[in-house]
């Protein structure tokens, strides 16, 4: 199984070169870390958010208007910010 902790820094880091990134390719690499992670279906079960982020991630790598691109961006870091804090890490 996969450890929170592992995937959290995983977003964090994703997060943190979103700069050097179109927001279609962060989205890519948020449905990397998340959906197609081998083992990550238990850690949605602990952790709902977590398939939330998942979920916004695909929507980001899909979405081809840029407002919208950036309101998706705003709600997954601020739903990585919450898993952290139910995470503890």
């Amino acid at each position: 199984m996969l450890d929170i902790k592992i995937v959290v820094n995983k977003l964090d880091s994703i997060l943190k070169e979103a700069h050097q990134a179109n927001l279609n390719g962060v989205g890519s690499k948020i449905v990397g870390c998340t959906i197609a992670a081998e083992g990550i279906e238990p850690l949605f079960a602990k952790y709902p958010i977590l398939e939330q982020i998942a979920e916004l991630g695909a929507n980001l790598e899909t979405e081809k208007e840029t407002e919208h691109q950036q309101a998706i961006f705003t709600l997954v870091q601020d739903k990585i910010d919450n898993l952290k804090e139910l995470s503890q890490v």
